[in-house]
């Protein structure tokens, strides 16, 4: 293969590998069921209401999440259109952020190779790359706590004491000391000062996408730094900017949450108590539970390429080559990680997507132990091999995940993938034997990439085909073709939350499909008072619904198995197949008389 190290490393080879990662591919597939869908359609309706302060969905609220990404995607819709790429573009750019966030991180604590390396480590891990293209709060969200966290570490940095030569410069005493209480009423404080303000206004913008969370990750960082510096003189400096970042914070984070609760009745119990307090509470209900150990091959896959090399960071040998402040970058990057795993696995909601905010730090860890990867040499040649060969087993595994794990029936061309997998990745592995470590890595943050966009591009012919988490787009498209003037359309059994988005404008605030026999503890009738709101678009009966059908077109859209119970139910008059769609069917119900 070729060496690659020095072209990712120039200027251009890195920018354009960074922008390929986040935004090559992007809107190709459909929105996935349920998390792209929610997101997705409760930023349509924003656009089309024009009511950006109570985030809706199916028309009614729904606070699940405070409103950032809502806001994200709808300001995406209305500049660029209703299309999948304008929709996860606003997630693409905080993937960006994110890394902006690393690289300038990496750019303080190593100098710039550790923080292209740290970035394109990064971008190239699966966990982040495909985060990076999923509309969920997550990334938004990341972006806010990476964020925070430079601006935490330039703040503290601004506190360290001068360099002798900096002091002679500004005519300080050289006095050996000389220590960071003293500059805590000069150039050092103020600018301490004005990073801390920096760091509260990201805290405020995470607040607004995910709630309290977005103070933990930091803290996760900071406080093994603080234990381990000890540096008093830092601390009184740092406490005097809690107050006005505090109150910064409360200008920014706490008037969209006064207004919700001032206008919509439940609100502050809604999200306070019950989504806040009881999140962790519910999550075995919610199906979010797991074992203590259910993030370790979350980890070790998500990590990919860069899992085997995992094992060598911490080491007493690189230790004990730092100075005092990479010390404190290393001993931060640790917290950052490490507390973060080990709370996500010991708290009762679990997600595969919870563990995400430790992956910038950990591919910050790999830069900085190995930021010209001339030590890597010293790794067993089986661990710098299977960072190359990685890539080709994940590509590899992918078939065998479509139809053991997501039940997707047998396609050739998954398996024409597997086999171009297992080839390539037997000779990348017997060629790679002695490639130095530097051409090793670039190579295999290029066949991670590979495969990675391999992924995205031939996913569009599978979207429609997994279970719960399935694209709309097919089922959306059939719901158009088959629309006429007079049409009205009932949701059987389980609501399809992004369907009004493939749909547009024929479902509209105006315009509203009819819900049957859906459970009424789970969206849209969760929230208090929806039940009410919803009512004069619920049947109830069976008879509402061939009552329905006696005078207008009715086409019906019901999860896997509506359509024989209705079946069985309307002896009279059965309904008719149009078609299935995945998990989904689309299906018309006669009237009365059995014309239709």
């Amino acid at each position: 293969m070729p060496d690659l190290s020095k072209l990712l490393l120039s200027n251009r080879g890195f920018k354009l590998a960074v922008v390929l990662a986040f935004f090559f591919l992007l809107g190709t597939r459909g929105l996935n069921e349920p998390d792209e869908g929610r997101y997705a359609e409760i930023g349509r309706e924003m656009v089309e209401t024009g009511d950006w302060l109570v985030p809706k969905i199916w028309y009614v609220p729904h606070l699940d999440k405070p409103p950032m990404t809502y806001w994200a995607v709808g300001a995406s819709i209305a500049a660029f259109g209703l299309n999948e790429w304008a929709i996860r573009l606003p997630i693409a750019l905080s993937g960006l952020s994110g890394a902006w966030a690393i690289y300038l991180l990496g750019l303080s604590i190593g100098g710039r190779r550790v923080a292209r390396w740290a970035v394109l480590i990064l971008s190239s891990s699966l966990l982040y790359f495909a985060i990076a293209r999923m509309v969920m709060t997550d990334m938004i969200l990341l972006q806010f706590i990476c964020w925070a966290i430079y601006f935490g570490w330039r703040a503290w940095r601004a506190l360290d004491p001068p360099e002798p030569a900096e002091l002679i410069q500004e005519g300080e005493s050289e006095d050996p000391d000389f220590t960071s209480a003293q500059l805590a009423g000069g150039r050092g404080a103020r600018l301490s000062f004005a990073w801390q303000l920096a760091a509260w206004v990201m805290l405020a913008g995470g607040f607004l996408t995910k709630g309290p969370l977005v103070f933990l990750i930091p803290a996760f960082a900071f406080i093994p730094l603080f234990i381990y510096a000890r540096r008093v003189g830092k601390f009184a400096p740092l406490f005097l900017g809690v107050v006005p970042g505090l109150t910064l914070f409360a200008l920014l984070a706490l008037p969209w949450y006064l207004m919700l609760f001032e206008q919509v009745a439940h609100a502050f119990d809604y999200m306070v108590k019950g989504q806040v307090v009881g999140h962790a509470l519910k999550a075995a209900a919610k199906n979010r539970g797991g074992p203590i150990v259910y993030y370790l091959p979350i980890l070790l896959f998500g990590f990919l390429p860069w899992t085997p090399l995992l094992g060598w960071l911490w080491r007493r040998s690189h230790w004990n080559t730092l100075d005092q402040r990479q010390k404190e970058a290393f001993v931060m990057l640790t917290g950052w990680a490490v507390l973060t795993f080990l709370f996500f696995s010991i708290n009762s909601a679990k997600l595969p997507h919870y563990i995400v905010p430790m992956m910038p730090a950990l591919a910050l860890l790999v830069a900085f132990r190995w930021p010209d990867w001339r030590d890597a040499e010293t790794l067993p040649r089986a661990a710098r091999q299977a960072v190359i060969v990685s890539p080709f087993v994940a590509m590899l595994a992918i078939p065998f995940a479509y139809r053991f794990a997501f039940k997707i029936a047998d396609q050739r061309w998954i398996w024409v993938q597997a086999g171009i997998a297992l080839i390539v990745g037997t000779v990348v592995c017997l060629r790679s034997r002695e490639t130095p470590a530097p051409r090793l890595a670039a190579n295999a943050i290029a066949a991670s990439l590979l495969n990675l966009f391999l992924l995205v591009g031939l996913m569009p012919l599978v979207e429609s085909s997994f279970r719960s988490n399935q694209s709309l787009r097919e089922l959306g498209q059939a719901v158009r073709d088959n629309w006429t003037d007079n049409t009205q359309l009932v949701v059987c059994t389980r609501i399809p939350q992004g369907l009004p988005l493939y749909t547009w404008p024929l479902i509209n605030q105006t315009n509203r499909p009819w819900f049957y026999n859906l459970p009424r503890h789970r969206m849209p009738y969760a929230y208090p008072g929806n039940e009410n709101r919803l009512a004069p678009h619920t049947l109830e009966t069976i008879t509402d619904i061939t009552a329905l059908a006696s005078t207008n077109r009715v086409l019906a859209v019901g999860w896997v198995g509506a359509f024989s119970g209705l079946a069985n139910t309307l002896t009279n008059s059965p309904p008719k197949m149009i078609t299935v769609s995945g998990h989904w069917e689309l299906f018309t119900i006669p009237g009365q008389s059995g014309a239709n």
